[in-house]
């Protein structure tokens, strides 16, 4: 049975390759995108990694995709935690309530992240096929919903006015190569940089 407790680190072995790994996935289906956010933790040998991974039919490998960094290494932080981390590559995962929900962020120059992914189902554990025991003895899966906004080649934009005496708030993507939300664009607006102006929607992701 899968507890709140298989959210933290567990009573490793001395392997020195004893390891954690966790992985947010997504799709947005009408705008044909998917990506993930994934991490790894290896204590005994004194280092994570983890990133941000996007595709789209324009290219679904490493080398062609729209963004890929999942492969940088960084030593094991003080007090890091399975879902609480902050990287040098730029990844923060923070776990806001285990099992329930947890805060991805991810920032580096031409590539922003913002998500929030909430329980949609309990866990539950699949056995894994012999042909994957190197993953690990343990696994587990639980279906989520993602929200949130991605900025690939391009920037969020803040901004906040006056209407009907009451203060309102927007933040908007500004992308010279792609930007993705709820739907596929409606008409979007030229900033002075040239680039796309698209207020931020909640996502539908899975």
């Amino acid at each position: 049975m899968i507890t709140r407790r298989d959210e933290y680190f567990h009573e490793r072995s001395d392997d020195p390759h004893w390891n954690e790994s966790g992985w947010f996935s997504f799709m947005v289906p009408e705008r044909r995108l998917s990506g993930m956010v994934y991490c790894y933790h290896r204590p005994n040998m004194g280092y994570s990694t983890g990133g941000f991974a996007a595709w789209d039919p324009s290219g679904d490998r490493y080398d062609d995709c729209l963004w890929y960094d999942l492969e940088q290494i960084s030593p094991l932080a003080a007090r890091t935690e399975m879902f609480d981390f902050t990287l040098p590559t730029g990844l923060t995962v923070a776990c806001v309530e285990p099992l329930h929900e947890y805060r991805l962020h991810y920032k580096d120059d031409g590539c922003e992240v913002d998500f929030t992914w909430r329980r949609a189902r309990p866990p539950y554990s699949p056995p894994l096929p012999a042909s994957q025991s190197q993953w690990g003895r343990n696994h587990y899966d639980q279906i989520g919903r993602m929200t949130g906004r991605v900025a690939v080649d391009g920037r969020l934009k803040s901004r906040t006015w006056e209407q009907d005496g009451r203060r309102r708030d927007a933040v908007e993507v500004v992308a010279r190569r792609v930007e993705f939300l709820t739907r596929p664009a409606g008409e979007g607006t030229q900033d002075e940089s040239g680039g796309e102006v698209i207020p931020f929607e909640t996502a539908t992701t899975a």
